[in-house]
């Protein structure tokens, strides 16, 4: 896969299980424009472990963690990356990946921020 400056990029894009292959297309077109190739998987992967971490378990809109997003990723910028996929998917995945993040909210007993609402 080639970038706009035409030289060869090695690129990991996300593989995320159940996707159609047009829901995959989107993902490696998200991936190579407005995101970093992996970054969905990333995203998907910390907001996991970190909603099922027991120390994270309740959600507190000052908690800003320590910094370190293997640890205790960046909350707001996690799920606006998962909600610019989840609005660019096809409808059937984005139900998909909206029912897995749901099942991880409740995870953290609370629906976590959308990016932009109050």
């Amino acid at each position: 896969m080639t970038k706009t400056t035409g030289l060869p990029t090695t690129s990991r894009i996300s593989n995320l299980p159940g996707l159609s292959p047009h829901g995959r297309v989107v993902i490696a077109r998200l991936e190579n424009t407005r995101l970093q190739p992996g970054q969905v998987r990333e995203a998907i992967d910390h907001w996991e472990r970190f909603v099922r971490d027991p120390a994270h378990r309740l959600y507190d809109p000052r908690y800003e963690g320590c910094g370190i997003w293997e640890c205790c990723p960046p909350v707001l910028e996690v799920r606006a990356i998962l909600h610019v996929v989840e609005g660019n998917l096809p409808r059937r995945d984005a139900r998909r990946l909206r029912a897995r993040l749901d099942v991880l909210d409740e995870c953290w007993r609370h629906t976590p921020p959308r990016p932009g609402s109050p």
